[in-house]
C-alpha cells in the first residue's frame, strides 16, 4: 500500500506542477486559450453541478481524461478488468483529484496556504470551514467508490483510511516544507 500511496502523492503533485506552469496565478484555466462551451448545453449544465459551478473548460475535459487514462493504464499492463478494479480506480481518482487540487495551491508561488482562502480562490464557490466543498464531495466519494470496491463495509473503511491518512501525512509533509521554504525568504 504505501508504494501505490506514494505514486498516486507523487502523480497528484506532478499534475499540480505541471498545471501550476500552464495556468500560473489564474486557476481553472481561466486566461488559458481552450475551448469553452456555450452556457447553455445540457452538457454543460450538468458539468457545472457536478462541479461546485465551475467553468467547463477543453482543458479540464482533457486533463482529466489523462488522468483517468493515467489511472485506468494497469489494465493495459495485464491486469483484468472487474467491476471492484474499476470502482477502485475511480476511487483514486477522486482522492487524486482533490489532492492534485490542494497541491497546486501549496507549490504555486502565488499562493500557498496562506492564500487557500476563499478571498483568493474565486473557482471554488462553495466552503464548509477552511476546505472547499467539493474537496468533502471529493473525499466522500473516494470511500464511497472503494467500499463498492472491497465488499465488506468495515475491512474497506479502514484500508481506505490507512490509504486517505497517509495521502493526507505527505500533504502535511509538503505545506510543512514549502512553509519552511517561505520562511527561509523572508
Amino acid at each position: 500500500m504505501l508504494v501505490e500511496v506514494f505514486n498516486l502523492f507523487i502523480f497528484a503533485l506532478l499534475l499540480a506542477l505541471l498545471e501550476v506552469q500552464v495556468e500560473g496565478r489564474d486557476g481553472w484555466a481561466r486566461n488559458l486559450p481552450t475551448w469553452r462551451p456555450v452556457a447553455d448545453r445540457w452538457y454543460v449544465k450538468l458539468y457545472q453541478r457536478l462541479m461546485d459551478k465551475r467553468e467547463m473548460t477543453g482543458y479540464h475535459l482533457a486533463i482529466f481524461a489523462l488522468v483517468l487514462f493515467v489511472l485506468h493504464s494497469i489494465y493495459l499492463a495485464g491486469r483484468k478488468w472487474s467491476l471492484g478494479g474499476e470502482f477502485e480506480i475511480l476511487s483514486d481518482f477522486f482522492l487524486v483529484a482533490v489532492v492534485w487540487d490542494f497541491l497546486w495551491f501549496v507549490v504555486n508561488p502565488y499562493y500557498g496556504w496562506r492564500k487557500f482562502k476563499p478571498a483568493f480562490i474565486a473557482w471554488h464557490k462553495s466552503w464548509l470551514g477552511p476546505w472547499p466543498v467539493s474537496y468533502l464531495w471529493g473525499i466522500f466519494f473516494s470511500w464511497l467508490l472503494f467500499v463498492f470496491s472491497s465488499a465488506h463495509l468495515i475491512e474497506g473503511t479502514i484500508f481506505w483510511l490507512q490509504k486517505f491518512l497517509l495521502l493526507l501525512s505527505l500533504l502535511v509533509l509538503t505545506v510543512a516544507v514549502r512553509y519552511l521554504i517561505d520562511f527561509k525568504k523572508r
